[in-house]
């Protein structure tokens, strides 16, 4: 038996919740001066792994987003 997809709500929260964490990954410094603690390849390790975290988040936000309009019809 496959699982119930989410409902409209739960897809609209998952997708504002990933949207913040999304800022608060590019938009916050401290996070990446905290770890980078003066470390030139750390801070641009973070930079390209914010990066493609960001993107792939996208890519969901994109299926969550595609799966709420099949549901429509």
């Amino acid at each position: 038996m496959t699982p119930a997809p989410p409902t409209r709500d739960r897809r609209r929260t998952a997708i504002l919740v990933i949207a913040a964490l999304d800022a608060l990954l590019l938009l916050f410094p401290p996070v990446q001066w905290w770890l980078a603690s003066g470390d030139a390849t750390v801070g641009i390790g973070y930079f390209l792994v914010a990066g493609l975290l960001v993107t792939l988040s996208v890519v969901a936000i994109h299926h969550l987003d595609a799966s709420a309009g099949e549901d429509e019809r």
